[in-house]
């Protein structure tokens, strides 16, 4: 059984696309945006519920701070999304945009769809995890800035994406703070919050996604950092 957490940011969502849900074996469970940790942990999907568009200020503000400290995949559910609004909660981190024109039916298999290829990673990363002493397969290629896997699949990186994965290759297996992470990829010191460094990992993240590479990712320290690791 998925767990699937709901902030109600303004207003409630619908009970129908509770039921079906929680029909078809998803734990639902809603949480206010005062309590976004309870919504971070063990949950599978988290879905921000907003049906009031001045509220856009505090869903962005939870996107960050989801996208600091978890993996989970985040949807936005708004009663409608303008396009600027759309664009802007992909580019913080969100994986979905969703409004009135999705019925509960149809949120229910994407939302089963999502946890089954989630579910199918973490079986590939239990059946082929390694040492940590293994060591990483992949080479970059400073040249076309990109980066090639164990399979020859070449991935095309913007330069900041390329200098992020440069410094997660220079340690395989050892997390690299979010500090220092900072201090290499923009030469200063951290100023306000981890944000613009989740938001760079979860480029990637999709990257990997979209090339078919499962056999590396980038794994989420709580608290600490992120770090390369290899199935």
């Amino acid at each position: 059984m998925s767990t699937v957490s709901v902030i109600n940011v303004a207003g409630k969502i619908e009970q129908s696309y509770i039921e079906e849900l929680e029909k078809n074996e998803h734990s639902v469970r809603s949480v206010t945006s005062a309590d976004v940790k309870s919504a971070i942990d063990k949950t599978d999907v988290i879905i921000i519920y907003n049906d009031v568009q001045q509220n856009m200020g505090e869903v962005c503000r939870l996107l960050l701070k989801i996208r600091e400290e978890a993996t989970s995949s985040v949807w936005v559910f708004s009663k409608q999304n303008s396009e600027t609004d759309r664009l802007l909660y992909l580019q913080l981190g969100a994986n979905h945009n969703i409004d009135k024109e999705c019925p509960p039916e149809e949120l229910q298999l994407i939302v089963k769809n999502e946890v089954k290829q989630h579910q199918m990673k973490s079986e590939i990363q239990q059946a082929h995890e390694t040492p940590a002493n293994a060591g990483i397969d992949i080479s970059l290629n400073a040249k076309n800035q990109s980066i090639v896997n164990t399979e020859g699949i070449e991935v095309e990186l913007t330069k900041l994406e390329y200098k992020m994965m440069s410094i997660l290759y220079s340690t395989p297996d050892e997390t690299v703070g979010y500090e220092e992470l900072y201090l290499q990829l923009w030469n200063e010191p951290q100023k306000h919050s981890k944000a613009r460094i989740a938001n760079l990992v979860f480029h990637l993240r999709t990257k990997f996604q979209e090339y078919g590479v499962v056999d590396i990712d980038i794994k989420t320290v709580r608290s600490q950092g992120y770090r390369l690791i290899k199935f």
